[in-house]
Parts: structure tokens; C-alpha cells; sequence
């Protein structure tokens, strides 16, 4: 038996790691272990299955063997695909700091770029013009949307799975694929050779990034909130509930677990694994936010399950689709993405709090990203409008006291109010109760029970 253990010992030399979610090789040639990624040392690809990680582990033994390769080649042949494979293991941010999703993103930048110049392409032939040329074909591709057919997304993965848009890429997407190609130049920069100690790239080219469009945060109309809320399904409502309430960004909300609830500080707690900021966050809850979270936790706890947004009693990871078809409904396609319902909420914060106070429930790193926000809420703007206009304003046919009819018109006052009925599932009627749920007090009446009878002539 100790001797089968041994031999075992020794046949078993790849192993998938799932916090890495890589496959990984570990053995020993003369005294010296080998411990690294499965990644083909010529094409720069990772292994993908079982059968792949002996396939690369079988070719990097015999090399070594055979003495075939170094630590790093010499500068005059460094290769794309060798620098990707110092990319990939190495990643952005450090290799025990980065989410499997990241991962999952770097090697989809890293097969782009070992497809666009070819992964025998030598990293000294990648200047100027050779990134321009990519940019500019960046520019011009379309989105691809994962629809399925798959455990994994990967882009080996037949056509059939993604579904190519008619929406091309945007600045910030083709700014991550030109992060993703700087890091490696500059991982490529930074390595030396062995022997003679240059530089495997000597001199760092410029990858200048795509200018990217400053859009302002668009809060959603208490209308319009109301009305998403009153098609969308249970699960979907709830989340637009909490992130009006407490300012979650849409991966938070609905990765909450029943433990993160602290019923006694009345809040919630975000480890700093699953947060923007990489930081631990308390998030105060109101009342009103309150029930909704002892609801959902009492639920969850019930079901024997841990995450407290529920769809058909399983977790949700994303509601795209559900909050696409309520757009849809209502009538808003294209108008809001789900962020703006936490806009909705920093705003309203802003027309009545400080700025430091804004800045810690929005749970900014940055104040400047705050002045975003306080920027749309800012009533000292609309002031000087309305001080322009009574100066300027006569010789246009208008003066200060020309009046306007802005009774169907939201109105942004300083105080964030919603009613407690607004958050019962009992409520009669949904969309009289969420009428002012984006934080705002409603200058409109809210929509009668029973239609009234007209008033005689």
C-alpha cells in the first residue's frame, strides 16, 4: 500500500484549483518542483480541461528534460504569447487579489490580443502603429451578448452562444482590452534576461487610451420608478426597493446574505471581497428599509438559503433580462440602466445632506465622483438660472413673474420620504404606494383608489 500511495504521488502531478480557477501542474525533476499555471508555452492558451493540463504538463517536463527552455528567453526573441503567459499568471492587481471574474475577463483579453498580432509576434514589433491598427479595429467590432450553451462563458465556445448586437463597443470596453495589452507590455518591460540582463523590451511603447464619455448619474422619476416597480417580478421589485433605500450597486444587492443583516446596529454589512472599493462597509438601513431586509432574511432562512434576493427560491446572480423586459413594459427601453436607481437615492441625499455626509452613504472613494451627484441635485444652480432669467428674461417675453404650469412635474425637495406602505407586499395598490420611491417627495397627487365622478357644468 505505501508503495501504490507513492506511485500515486507521482502520477498525479495536475490538479484544478478553484480559487485560482486555473489549472495548475506540480512535480519534481532533480530535487527541483515545478509549480506553476497550465498554460501552453507556445500559443500562450490555458488549459481548459483535464486532458489539456497533462497535454501542457507532458510538453513543459519534456522540455525541461530535454533542457529546452530557461526561466525567460533572451530578449531578442520574446514573444507575445510568452509575455500573455506572464500576464495571465501574474494578473493586474496580484494573483491572490483578483476575482474569478477577472480572471475570467483577462483571458478573454489576452486571446484578442494573441489573435490580433499573432502569438509568435515579437513584443519589439509592437509600436506605435501596430497599437493604433488595433485600436482603430477595436472601434469598429460589435458587442457579443452571452445567451447560454455553456457552464462557462469562453469565447472557444461555438458561435451559437453568443448572440453578436448591433451596438459596437464602447470607449470604456476598449479601454479594458487596452489596459489589458499595456500590462503586458509593461510586465514585458520590466522582465530581464538571465543572462545578459537587458530589458526584454527595451523601450515602452505608448498605448494611449480611448477618450470616454463623462456622463452625469440620471436619477429615475418617481413616475417612472413606480410604474418598473409595478411590472417587475417579486425578486426584481425588491432589489430596486433596497438600492432606492440604502444605495447598493446592482452586484451588491443581490449578492446579499442573510448574515450580513445586523438587526442590533440596524444595517448591513459588505465584506471588502464583494465590494467597489476592495474595503468592509457598513451600510445604515432606515425603517422602512428595515422591514425589508428582516422580510427577506426570515424567508431565506425558511428556504435554507443564503442569499436574500430569491427567484423561484433559488439566488440570483443577475437581473438583466427581468429588468429589461420591465423597461420594455413601461415604456423606458433605453432610458435607465438598473444604476440609476442608486443615483436616485445618492441624489436625493445630496438636495438635503452635506457633502462628506453624501460622500459616506454613497460610499465614494473619491469626493470628485460625489460632485457628480450633488452636481444634478444642486439647488443653487436652478437659483441662478431663475436669477438669470428675471434679468435677462424681458426682452424675450418673459419676466419674474410669468408663471409656469408644472403641476405633472416631479419636484426634488430636501426631504427623502417614503411611506412604510410602500414596502408591504399587502399593499393594495403598488402603484399608488411607490409613487415618490426615488427618493423624492411627489408634487403630484397620488393616483385615486376609485375614479372620481366629474364635477357638474
Amino acid at each position: 500500500m505505501p508503495r501504490l500511495r507513492g506511485e500515486l504521488r507521482r502520477i498525479v502531478t495536475v490538479s484544478f484549483d478553484k480559487a485560482r480557477d486555473k489549472w495548475r501542474y506540480n512535480f519534481r525533476i532533480n530535487g527541483q518542483r515545478y509549480l506553476r499555471d497550465c498554460i501552453d508555452p507556445t500559443t500562450g492558451e490555458e488549459a481548459k480541461t483535464k486532458r489539456d493540463a497533462k497535454a501542457i504538463e507532458s510538453r513543459i517536463r519534456s522540455r525541461i528534460l530535454e533542457g529546452a527552455t530557461r526561466p525567460l528567453p533572451t530578449a531578442q526573441d520574446y514573444t507575445l504569447a510568452q509575455a500573455v503567459v506572464v500576464y495571465l499568471e501574474k494578473g493586474s492587481a496580484g494573483a491572490e487579489k483578483v476575482s474569478v471574474n477577472h480572471r475570467r475577463s483577462q483571458k478573454i483579453y489576452a486571446r484578442e490580443l494573441l489573435a490580433f498580432f499573432g502569438p509568435e509576434t515579437l513584443v519589439s514589433d509592437l509600436g506605435d502603429v501596430e497599437i493604433e491598427r488595433y485600436t482603430v479595429w477595436s472601434e469598429k467590432q460589435h458587442v457579443r451578448r452571452w445567451i447560454g450553451g455553456g457552464k462557462k462563458k469562453s469565447r472557444s465556445y461555438p458561435t451559437k452562444v453568443w448572440k453578436t448586437t448591433k451596438r459596437l463597443r464602447s470607449p470604456g470596453t476598449i479601454n479594458r482590452y487596452l489596459d489589458a495589452l499595456r500590462r503586458v507590455l509593461r510586465l514585458a518591460h520590466e522582465a530581464r534576461d538571465p543572462q545578459s540582463g537587458e530589458r526584454m523590451l527595451k523601450v515602452l511603447p505608448n498605448v494611449p487610451a480611448v477618450e470616454e464619455i463623462e456622463r452625469l448619474p440620471r436619477p429615475i422619476a418617481p413616475d417612472d420608478l413606480a410604474a418598473i416597480v409595478a411590472v417587475s417580478p417579486p425578486h426584481l421589485a425588491d432589489a430596486i426597493r433596497l438600492t432606492v433605500l440604502m444605495g447598493f450597486r446592482k452586484t451588491e444587492v443581490f449578492m446579499l446574505e442573510e448574515d450580513q443583516v445586523d438587526e442590533s446596529a440596524r444595517g448591513v454589512w459588505l465584506d471588502g471581497e464583494n465590494t467597489k472599493g476592495k474595503r468592509d462597509e457598513f451600510v445604515p438601513a432606515s425603517q422602512s428599509a428595515m422591514a425589508i431586509l428582516i422580510r427577506l432574511k426570515r424567508r431565506a432562512r425558511e428556504l435554507g438559503q443564503k442569499r436574500l434576493i430569491l427567484y423561484r427560491n433559488k439566488p440570483v446572480k443577475s437581473a438583466n433580462r427581468a429588468w429589461r423586459t420591465a423597461m420594455k413594459k413601461t415604456g423606458l427601453a433605453g432610458k435607465h440602466v438598473f444604476h440609476n436607481t442608486k443615483a436616485s437615492f445618492v441624489t436625493a441625499v445630496a438636495t438635503t445632506m452635506p457633502g462628506a455626509v453624501v460622500q459616506d452613504l454613497a460610499r465614494h472613494r473619491t469626493f470628485a465622483t460625489t460632485m457628480r451627484y450633488i452636481k444634478v441635485a444642486d439647488a443653487n444652480r436652478r437659483d441662478a438660472m431663475e436669477a438669470a432669467a428675471t434679468n435677462i428674461g424681458h426682452g424675450i417675453g418673459f419676466s419674474a413673474t410669468t408663471s409656469i404650469n408644472l403641476e405633472n412635474s416631479p419636484s426634488y425637495t430636501s426631504e427623502l420620504h417614503i411611506a412604510d406602505s410602500v414596502l408591504s407586499d399587502a399593499s393594495p395598490n403598488p402603484l399608488k404606494d411607490m409613487v415618490g420611491t426615488a427618493g423624492f417627495e411627489p408634487a403630484t397627487t397620488c393616483p385615486p383608489d376609485k375614479p372620481s365622478k366629474p364635477k357638474p357644468l
